[in-house]
């Protein structure tokens, strides 16, 4: 039953980056047999091994965010603006401590990941109302499940700014993550079912729109039901 995002009526998420926490050992070791330079298990980029994606990737997996700092920047004098390339810059910037520059990265990345980094950055500086408005726009997973744990977690840190969140429209788009088993979810068309609802009883359109979709194509348990 899955679908294409470009079917649903609803609101859908920008493309999620990956992050540098999902580097593999394979990955490490088919680049070292590509002939990179390992010394005690360090990675530097040469004459012999021109700047790449993959190279700041392995470095940073490596935690030789120096040299990946410097790969990276390279990469975007090549291609300014790019998003991945920001987001990763952003995270070496962050595990250097250089904060302001992390977060300058990160939104001028603006990718559903690079975002919720910035939240998270904003939130470790106490700034309450500005990690809020970038958790809202982030978007991603891990995002949208910290927006219904910030409305369910009385000691989290954003709690008393839950009335300034749509949560028709975090359910909304949870359920459409559950049903096309999106960022790392498992298909669970039963979970999306249950969050259109929730959706659509707290006036959410589109979890109505959603709802509707599951009985037309008699998804969830439902009969196909055109009215």
């Amino acid at each position: 039953h899955l679908v294409s995002l470009t079917q649903f009526p609803f609101p859908t998420h920008p493309t999620h980056y990956m992050s540098s926490s999902t580097y593999s050992n394979s990955t490490k070791r088919s680049f070292q047999r590509s002939g990179s330079s390992a010394n005690n298990g360090s990675v530097h980029s040469s004459s012999q091994q021109p700047a790449s994606l993959e190279t700041a990737l392995l470095q940073i997996s490596y935690k030789e965010y120096k040299s990946a700092l410097q790969t990276l920047k390279i990469l975007l004098h090549a291609s300014p603006q790019h998003p991945t390339i920001l987001y990763h810059l952003g995270h070496c910037y962050m595990n250097l401590h250089q904060y302001k520059d992390a977060e300058k990265c990160y939104l001028m990345s603006g990718t559903p990941q690079a975002l919720f980094e910035c939240y998270e950055l904003y939130l470790d500086q106490k700034q309450y109302e500005a990690a809020l408005e970038i958790l809202k726009k982030s978007q991603s997973i891990d995002a949208l499940l910290e927006l219904v744990r910030i409305n369910e977690d009385v000691f989290h840190p954003l709690y008393r700014f839950r009335t300034k969140i749509d949560f028709g429209k975090v359910k909304c788009l949870l359920g459409t993550r559950y049903l096309l088993g999106e960022d790392g979810l498992d298909v669970n068309e039963k979970r999306a079912l249950q969050l259109y609802k929730e959706s659509a009883d707290l006036g959410y359109a589109s979890g109505y729109t959603g709802l509707a979709y599951l009985y037309e194509h008699g998804l969830a348990g439902l009969e196909g039901d055109m009215d």
